[in-house]
């Protein structure tokens, strides 16, 4: 468990990205403040092929990294 507060263009995203790259990984949870956020991140995980979710209640899939954001 890692909780990570880095300014602005400091890299947060390889924080979430390189997990994913790695062997043996599980599952990543990226929690989310805004929804604004989550589809710039969205973007740029499609761009690199990343497989991933974005999660509701009714979500049955399975992925490696998942997008939760807490803005309703």
């Amino acid at each position: 468990q890692v909780v990570v507060i880095i300014a602005t263009s400091e890299g947060k995203s390889l924080l979430f990205i390189l997990p994913y790259i790695l062997p043996n990984t599980r599952v990543t949870i990226l929690v989310l403040p805004l929804i604004s956020l989550r589809g710039d991140l969205l973007r740029r995980v499609r761009e690199l092929g990343i497989d991933h979710l974005v999660w509701a209640p009714s979500e049955q899939q399975d992925a490696p990294l998942v997008f939760i954001t807490v803005e309703a």
